[in-house]
């Protein structure tokens, strides 16, 4: 019965002490058990350390003689034959689970916590706060005394008051049936009191700083009735109660704590410093320089590095440099000095910063590494697959839910290769989108079927048929289990059953295979885990809900806080591996060399926070009201204090060298080197070593970024390109690696490919003539806006009417069948009056209301139009309006002017289709033509010059006719369409003269007040002046009397004064007209001349500053087009008017 404390700094070498005494008590006892506890994370590293160590003395003991454990392992060895610990544990996620039913319970009777069952994250608070009232030995009881003691005028009584139902209901529901950590504590704690043997135990502790208050009891219990109790603190000498340690606050508590106790038990203490090193000279100035800086100490004379190498600082430009620098320096030592890579440990103080680094660069370097954090199970695809299970069910088998269900590939069915399985899943996702399947067609009894008798598509409706059949039968399985299932029991039972039907446990295990052939020993884990995990959740839900009435929202409640809280159990796969793991947590001290990575502003020192039930300001009440042997969490003040010494630690963590790393940007921000960091290099007169490779010209520098060829290609490649882009020289340096890197041949293939980036440019290759002849033949058919569409950018023709690649099909109301809508209405209802030899202008308003709504209504019962009836009701009712408002200004348009829808939705250049006229067809040369085809929306006639008519094109937005982009091309439409009806006039019983064209908005205007001015009366004519057409006009001296003879004031319908005057812009002579439309014939030919010799430049037009025509485009991710990119550039719209037009006639460019 003894108790010995070894002592020391970070610095010095107190596991040797450890390992000497440990020896001797063989030699003295070598019948005698030794246990050597460290914390759990370090078990595994401290057992293989322990044996080696012994084995170098050349000592004979027995292997199970000496045994590292952690505390929950130290449970197993003594009580692992108890029947309290055969018993059910309690583990976190039964804890859980017991907490959500208890909180859904306790509601009526709680305060502050009624509501929050159900809130992401509140359990697992909920749940660490419980845990840290057990560990901290605060009961129930006493919660209830502290709801007394504290002032009822804040809401912390209110909280109290809480969590002591919830305690105690927890405690009631856990103690009869579960062995909890708590209850095996207390019970080991009982059994080592008891225990005759344990005079024959010698206990060795190291790795912690201090201990929660069972903890302590179970200590002070070794120290009582075991041998010898041998503690390890890092504290740089004994302290007295009266003696403060900012620094040392954590340790000198613990060492206080159990001094005193030791004292008072009258137990023989004795304490050993410990005098060696473990560290170079240069790290142990540092701690030194690091406890005085810390303590107050007002000046630490600056001093040089023996060894520059000791310490160092690296800065690079972006996290990705960083973790490339750090692994291309652990590759150099382990290959050129004697390293292992078991001899680094690598630390971040936000280890997240790095992680998706991590893989692929340790990977590619060749480096074996451990990453010592645990992670959670909870974004298994395992866990994904639940959720969307249940989720077809809850929300009736919604787009998202079936596609997740589906993409976690866990369903596989056995007839199916994974390929065969993608390609069916990928079909049905782009069928689900196209005919907007809902839960009606995915039970409905028939497969789905086409029309179509192409074998491909009907090949392709199999595959989708068989997913319909998976997720028709998945889908009535999870309703059955639902719905009639009865009992939580019954429930699991078949959830288990349905899973098992569905082959997710064999799918599991071929991914384990995968894995395991892929070397890849820590993903292999992964499946035997996650259903190991699931079964234990079952089996746990069965035995606390067994009885109840199943609920699905309980139960994925249940789940997901188990998957929450449950971990994957990870150790290394291999013992030489580089340990990668977060500052702060303490670390073997086995490592020769430390990088530590994130040595930021914003990270280092890390700003902790309070995020448990108990607020700061709640624990500065509790702290003092707490007895001797009763604990709380510390607050974030007392946190934030001991970040000092974690950061010692982390920097005396290996033995030879300290390295700190940071990158100048963080998300997108600038950050500068820690303020620690900083003290350290003031004080060593140490330098930022940049390491970025575009600054890095002589030899040594530029080794010390050599890497793997892939790592060292990288680097390459910014250097070329940086003297591309600046027109320099290769450094010589650098031509030597590129030669020494080309000249090995087993990866000169791959490496010729990442190569050849330095020269690529983002400019599409000229097609050939064979590609052209192949994609367009000698026969060119174009509609105009195709035609449209080549000269706003060639590469976008080229890809969509060339390639004829389409964005997939979506089943949504988009512009496109918007206006296929209106265009029908129109059509349909004009058809109809002159079926009934009527004309719009004869109908009453309430007329021609009731004859578009009959319209409309046989529009929309057709298939094509189901999109309207699935949708919202509001905006089915808005396009029916728009297209109801349109209609009646077109009426009231034609009794005000005149003039009538004669012919609507003319097609010319469309074989079949009705009033076909000719199309336009152009010869290019001897062997080539294009034939232009298009469909006019509307021609108009006058009642009293039937000859004169005008073409009407419907827009859905504001609309004009432009001489700016009828010059670039990009408005052929109206050119084009008169071009038409003169080409051939068959449509009109005799000769016939155009007056023009004109834009046509369909929509159903708003009025505000402020833009009637105070005219209120006037709000009709304010509306029916938002149809004015819009466009160009042909005057001959009399058009503007032809189109509105009675004229008293300036046109509400075409663009006429009162005067019958015309806008400037808006009229052009015969003449002009005739020199119009032979430029557009030029447009036409110049477009398909180009097109057919394989012109697919990638050259967007940019209209004004907001307008591009890439705005819209759905090819963007295939362009890649970026204007920063010297090659990539816009073509900028010539902003001209009419003068400027026809002056430019008379010497044609290309646009």
């Amino acid at each position: 019965m003894k108790l010995k404390f070894i002592l020391g700094k970070a610095q010095n070498n107190r596991q040797a002490i450890l390992f000497k005494d440990l020896q001797q008590q063989i030699t003295q006892a070598p019948d005698d058990q030794f246990i050597w506890i460290v914390p759990n994370h370090l078990k595994f590293e401290s057992e293989v350390s322990v044996l080696k160590t012994l084995k170098s003395q050349k000592q004979m003991f027995a292997t199970n003689q000496v045994q590292v454990f952690s505390f929950s392992r130290l449970i197993w060895y003594f009580l692992r034959n108890d029947p309290l610990y055969q018993s059910p544990q309690l583990t976190t996620t039964t804890q859980a689970m017991i907490l959500a039913k208890i909180v859904h319970r306790l509601a009526p009777q709680l305060h502050l916590y009624a509501g929050e069952a159900n809130r992401y994250g509140f359990i697992a608070t909920l749940q660490d706060q419980i845990n840290e009232l057990i560990t901290g030995n605060v009961t129930a009881e006493r919660l209830d005394q502290l709801t007394q003691e504290v002032s009822k005028t804040g809401d912390l009584a209110l909280k109290l008051a809480d969590l002591q139902l919830i305690y105690r209901s927890y405690q009631e529901q856990t103690q009869q049936h579960y062995s909890d950590q708590q209850q095996l504590m207390q019970l080991l704690n009982n059994y080592l009191t008891t225990d005759s043997q344990q005079s024959h135990f010698h206990y060795l502790i190291s790795g912690f700083s201090q201990f929660s208050a069972q903890e302590t009891t179970l200590l002070q219990t070794m120290i009582s009735h075991a041998a010898s109790v041998e503690l390890s603190l890092v504290l740089d000498h004994p302290y007295s109660s009266q003696q403060e340690s900012i620094f040392f606050q954590r340790p000198r508590k613990t060492f206080i704590d159990l001094f005193q106790w030791a004292r008072q038990q009258q137990i023989p203490v004795t304490t050993q410093i410990a005098t060696e090193q473990r560290v170079c000279a240069d790290l142990a100035q540092l701690e030194d320089f690091w406890i005085a800086q810390n303590t107050n100490i007002a000046h630490y004379p600056s001093t040089q590095l023996q060894d520059p190498s000791a310490i160092q600082i690296w800065t690079d430009t972006i996290a990705q440099k960083e973790v490339a620098a750090v692994t291309t320096y652990i590759r150099q030592l382990v290959a050129t000095q004697g390293y292992r890579y078991r001899d680094f440990l690598v630390l971040a103080r936000n280890l997240d910063d790095y992680r998706q680094f991590l893989e692929p660069y340790f990977t590619n370097q060749g480096i074996s590494y451990f990453v010592d954090l645990q992670h959670s199970m909870k974004d298994h695809a395992f866990k994904d697959l639940i959720d969307s299970l249940f989720a077809l069910y809850q929300n009736n088998l919604q787009y998202t839910d079936v596609m997740r269900f589906l993409r976690t590939e866990l369903v596989i069915p056995a007839t199916m290769t994974v390929a065969q399985y993608r390609q069916a899943v990928d079909l049905t996702d782009n069928y689900i989108l196209a005919h907007g399947i809902r839960a009606a067609d995915w039970l409905n009894e028939a497969d789905f079927t086409s029309e179509s008798l192409n074998s491909q598509l009907q090949t392709q409706l199999q595959q989708i048929n068989q997913i319909k059949s998976l997720i028709k039968s998945t889908y009535q399985s999870v309703v059955q289990i639902a719905e009639t299932a009865g009992n939580c029991r019954q429930a699991s039972s078949q959830l288990y059953a349905l899973l098992d039907n569905l082959g997710v446990f064999i799918n599991l295990k071929k991914w384990e295979q995968t894995a395991i052939e892929a070397g890849n020993i820590t993903l292999s884990q992964q499946p035997q885990q996650i259903v190991k995990t699931f079964a234990q959740l079952l089996d746990e839900y069965v035995t606390i809900f067994g009885e109840d009435q199943f609920d699905v929202s309980e139960f994925l409640l249940v789940i997901n806080n188990g998957f929450e809280q449950a971990q994957y159990s990870t150790i290394p796969s291999v013992l030489d591996s580089v340990h990668i793991s977060e500052l702060g947590m303490v670390q073997s001290n086995q490592q020769l060399i430390t990088i530590i990575m994130g040595a930021n502003d914003l990270d280092m020192p890390l700003v902790n926070t309070n995020n448990s039930l108990l607020s700061d300001d709640d624990l500065k009440v509790l702290h003092p009201l707490l007895q001797d042997d009763e604990r709380l969490p510390e607050t974030e003040q007392q946190l934030n204090s001991n970040e000092p010494y974690l950061h010692d630690i982390g920097f005396l963590s290996s033995q030879q060298r300290l390295i700190f790393t940071y990158s100048s940007t963080k998300s997108g921000n600038e950050v500068h080197l820690s303020p620690y960091v900083e003290l350290i290099k003031e004080h060593f007169n140490l330098s930022e070593q940049v390491l970025d490779c575009i600054k890095s010209n002589n030899e040594q520098q530029v080794l010390r970024t050599v890497g793997s060829p892939t790592i060292t290609l990288n680097h390459l490649l910014e250097i070329y390109r940086q003297a591309q882009d600046q027109h320099q020289e290769i450094p010589p340096a650098w031509q030597s690696i590129h030669d020494i890197l080309f000249a090995n041949p087993d990866n000169k293939a791959y490496l010729d490919l990442l190569w050849s980036s330095l020269y690529y440019q983002n400019i599409p290759q000229p097609l050939t003539n064979t590609i052209s002849q192949a994609l367009y033949g000698d026969h060119l058919i174009a509609s105009i806006s195709q035609l449209e569409t080549f000269y706003q950018n060639p590469y976008e023709y080229f890809l969509r009417y060339g390639l004829k690649l389409q964005p997939r099909a979506e089943f949504k109301i988009t512009p496109a069948n918007q206006g296929t809508f209106f265009h029908e209405v129109m059509d349909q209802t004009i058809k109809t009056l002159q079926d009934n030899h009527q004309t719009i202008n004869q109908l009453s308003a309430e007329q021609l209301q009731h004859l578009s709504t009959q319209v409309i209504q046989k529009i929309l019962s057709q298939k094509q139009y189901q999109i309207f009836s699935r949708s919202e009701k509001f905006a089915r009712q808005r396009m029916i309006q728009t297209a109801q408002s349109s209609l009646e200004a077109i009426r009231q348009q034609s009794r005000s002017a005149e003039f009538y829808p004669y012919k609507t939705e003319i097609a010319f250049g469309q074989v079949g289709a009705l009033h076909n006229i000719e199309p336009l067809r152009y010869q290019l040369n001897d062997h080539q033509d294009v034939v232009v085809r298009g469909r006019i929306d509307r021609i108009d006639r006058l009642l009293s010059n039937p000859q004169d008519y005008f073409v009407v094109d419907y827009k859905s937005s504001k609309h004009d006719f432009k001489f700016s982009e009828f010059y670039a091309g990009i408005n052929l439409q109206m050119m084009t369409y008169l071009a038409s009806l003169i080409n051939d006039p068959s449509l009109f019983d005799g000769p016939a003269f155009a007056l023009g064209g004109f834009y046509f908005q369909l929509q159903d205007p708003t009025v505000k007040f402020e833009d009637l001015k105070g005219h209120w009366d006037d709000y009709q004519d304010f509306l029916f002046k938002q149809y004015k057409y819009q466009g160009i006009i042909i005057d001959n001296g009399k058009t503007a009397q032809l189109l509105e003879p009675h004229l008293t004031q300036a046109s509400q319908i075409f663009p006429i004064t009162k005067n019958y005057k015309i806008r400037g812009q808006k009229v052009v002579s015969p003449q002009e007209f005739t020199e119009m439309l032979h430029y557009n014939q030029f447009l036409i030919k110049q477009a398909a001349q180009k097109i057919l010799t394989g012109d697919n430049q990638l050259s967007p037009l940019r209209q004004d500053k907001q307008t591009t025509a890439l705005q819209y485009s759905d090819y963007l991710p295939i362009m890649q087009f970026d204007a920063m990119l010297p090659e990539n550039n816009y073509r900028s719209l010539e902003s001209i008017d009419k003068k400027t037009f026809f002056k430019k006639l008379n010497q044609p460019k290309e646009p």
